[in-house]
C-alpha cells in the first residue's frame, strides 16, 4: 500500500486531504510540524510527502533540506506563496 505523510499545521487541511487519500486506499499519516514530519519519514519511509511551506518553527524548506538524499520519496509542495523566488526555492 502507498505511504503518504501530509504535513501542514492547519488540521483542517490535512484532515480534507488525509480524508481524500484514505477513500482512494492510501495509507495517509498527518503531522503538523516539521520535526515530527521529519521523524514520521524516516520512521515509514513513505512514498510521497505533502508538505506545507508556511509551518511554523521548522518549515518545509528546512524539512527538505533534512530528509535523507537517499529517499527515493516524491516531494508535493502545497503553498500560498506566489512570488518568482518562492517557486524557484520550491524547484
Amino acid at each position: 500500500m502507498t505511504k503518504i505523510i501530509v504535513a501542514d499545521d492547519e488540521e483542517n487541511i490535512t484532515d480534507a486531504i488525509a480524508y481524500a487519500l484514505e477513500r482512494e486506499n492510501y495509507q495517509v499519516y498527518k503531522t503538523f510540524d516539521g520535526k515530527e514530519a521529519l521523524d514520521l519519514i524516516r520512521k515509514e519511509q513513505p512514498d510521497i510527502l505533502i508538505l506545507d511551506i508556511m509551518m511554523p518553527d521548522y518549515n518545509g524548506y528546512d524539512l527538505c533540506k533534512n530528509i535523507d538524499d537517499s529517499s527515493n520519496m516524491g516531494i508535493i509542495m502545497l503553498t500560498a506563496k506566489s512570488t518568482l523566488v518562492d517557486k524557484i526555492l520550491g524547484l
